[in-house]
């Protein structure tokens, strides 16, 4: 599991808890994937070229149903949960190509033939050891992944390890508690409420954003908390 960055050195996952493997961080932003092993399968969590890996790997992309008609190019649905960035520059941009330019652009990304929906209760596909917690605000059909035998979650864009919402911690690459961005978040106050889901849930954090690439970034359970009274 390696990647090779533009500056030429090849970058390792680093295992931050027992079969769970970091690559990262990439980018602004300090995007991440993860690797899950459970038994004799691996699962890639938050993965940016899902489209491209999933041809590559002939396996199948799994999603929460609220997450099928945006992964699938559906226009209509990208408008209805848009955040603040999509709804005033990036639709605005789109709908100037006209429908056709759009269309063929939004078919050139869509996922919509690798893309299964999975239901949240139902289990996790291929990591049976590990439940599904929705955590809508992001996006309608968000969802974290926790392990309950030693208490490991992998948070997604829920619950963040860096400032993303405030300019000076985004651009300075600030370490602390944060909600998903404001800038690309659908949904304020349920985004708020999935924390609270999470905060009776966490004892190890491992979100996305996770800036030390190591077990000792982890957040212990007891600090979630105190982020929620302070707000995102």
């Amino acid at each position: 599991m390696t990647r090779r960055p533009a500056g030429g050195e090849t970058a390792v996952a680093k295992e931050i808890a027992p079969e769970v493997y970091y690559l990262g961080p990439m980018g602004r932003v300090q995007n991440a994937v993860y690797f899950v092993r459970s038994g004799g399968s691996w699962v890639a969590i938050d993965a940016g070229s899902a489209l491209r890996l999933a041809r590559i790997w002939d396996c199948k992309v799994y999603m929460h149903p609220d997450e099928l008609p945006i992964a699938s190019g559906d226009f209509a649905a990208m408008q209805a949960c848009a955040g603040p960035l999509d709804r005033f520059v990036v639709l605005p941009l789109m709908r100037m190509m006209g429908t056709r330019r759009r269309e063929a652009v939004l078919a050139r990304s869509s996922l919509s033939e690798v893309a299964r929906a999975f239901e949240p209760g139902a289990g996790v596909p291929g990591l049976p050891d590990w439940e599904c917690v929705p955590t809508p605000g992001h996006t309608p059909g968000h969802v974290s992944y926790f392990r309950t035998r030693d208490r490991v979650l992998i948070s997604g864009d829920a619950l963040m390890t860096l400032k993303v919402n405030s300019w000076s911690g985004l651009l300075l690459q600030r370490p602390g508690l944060s909600g998903p961005p404001w800038y690309t978040t659908w949904n304020r106050h349920a985004a708020k409420e999935s924390v609270e889901v999470l905060a009776r849930e966490v004892v190890e954090v491992f979100p996305r954003r996770e800036p030390h690439h190591s077990r000792s970034g982890g957040i212990a359970g007891p600090r979630a908390p105190e982020w929620r009274r302070r707000g995102p």
